[in-house]
């Protein structure tokens, strides 16, 4: 249950045995005619009296994303933590409070949601702290009194310029300041890219009180020497080069804007366009069953002596095999736990076939 208590200052007590043992939060999974982004929201609780730990592997989670959103009434906006990357934004960490209300989203019909004693944590459930990453830029939007929104993007090489499953969190709009970047099909508060040449990401700002706003940026130290990552302002005509110590302020009336500002990363690595503009997109190669509830599945459609990679979440390699002719490789899954994966196919030009793979 949740409570919106205005007014007079209100205690509430509450009595009764504690809970223990296994719980299952009520999920469901509901469709909309607005799409994948307004579908299969759920507001839960943990139900403990004490913290517990969205990272922890206690839990049993099924057709349920890796992200979890919690609303901060102190900012008006929504902190995020993602499993599957270690991300967080607005202060967001994998503890959660005790008698704390959180979202999840499910991603398909009969989601499960059941926690365990092992998810309880004695780690404090503050606010604070992010764990480091690589190709991660966090960039945050403040306006005169404050008040703070945060969004992050970061390069890897199993992302899409869509939303990816396991990897992205989708935004929600707060009270205060918004700030977001835009996905071909969603808006993100974390977005996960593709490293290109020149990636350009539109951005998403906004404010419910008209006035000053400013950006600034995190993380630049965690890119390749070289990177340049430019902050344009269509309406002002600016270019402003982002660091660590740079900030841009404008004046921003009341609402959301899509269209004034973008961000463009120039990668110093040439060699990775290729790699990277064939990973979102497809060169006929196949794979079936997907998903797969054996322990193998059939790739077909690539060239005599390509390189067949399968990687987790975090981009670490469970599986690499030069292929030789035929029409159809078979690659066993027998050893890897049930997941997302990616399964990278390389020619020997260098051109890639990139598919997500989910092992139930």
């Amino acid at each position: 249950w949740d409570v919106n208590v205005t007014g007079k200052p209100l205690t509430v007590d509450v009595t009764g045995p504690l809970t223990q043992q296994s719980i299952s939060l009520p999920v469901t999974y509901t469709t909309t005619t607005s799409g994948a982004t307004h579908d299969g929201w759920n507001l839960v609780g943990n139900p403990y009296a004490s913290q517990i730990d969205w990272q922890s592997s206690n839990w049993t989670k099924s057709n349920i994303s890796t992200t979890i959103y919690i609303f901060n009434p102190s900012t008006g906006n929504f902190a995020t933590y993602n499993t599957a990357t270690s991300t967080g934004t607005n202060g967001g960490t994998r503890y959660i409070a005790s008698g704390q209300a959180f979202f999840v989203k499910a991603t398909a019909s009969s989601p499960v949601l059941t926690a365990v004693e092992g998810v309880k944590a004695t780690s404090a459930a503050t606010f604070f702290g992010k764990s480091s990453a690589e190709n991660q830029l966090t960039i945050k939007l403040t306006d005169a009194n404050g008040n703070i929104d945060e969004s992050i993007i970061a390069f890897n090489g199993n992302a899409t310029d869509k939303y990816d499953e396991g990897q992205d969190a989708y935004k929600l709009l707060g009270q205060n300041v918004h700030l977001a970047t835009i996905a071909v099909d969603a808006d993100l508060s974390v977005n996960n890219l593709p490293m290109l040449d020149k990636t350009t990401i539109p951005v998403l700002a906004g404010t419910e009180t008209a006035g000053r706003l400013t950006f600034s940026f995190a993380g630049i130290s965690t890119f390749p020497v070289g990177t340049k990552i430019m902050l344009e302002d269509k309406v002002a005509g600016t270019q402003t080069e982002v660091s660590t110590s740079a900030t841009y302020s404008y004046t921003a009336a009341t609402g959301v804007d899509k269209s004034r500002f973008k961000l463009t990363v120039y990668n110093p690595d040439g060699s990775a366009t290729t790699a990277a503009k064939t990973a979102t997109t497809s060169t006929g190669v196949h794979v079936y069953p997907n998903p797969i509830a054996g322990s193998a599945f059939f790739i077909e459609g690539f060239e005599a002596g390509s390189t067949i990679q399968i990687t987790d979440l975090l981009g670490k390699t469970v599986s690499a095999d030069v292929v030789g002719s035929g029409s159809r490789h078979e690659v066993r899954m027998n050893t890897v736990q049930s997941g997302i994966y990616t399964v990278i196919s390389t020619d020997k030009s260098g051109a890639r076939s990139v598919t997500k793979l989910v092992k139930e």
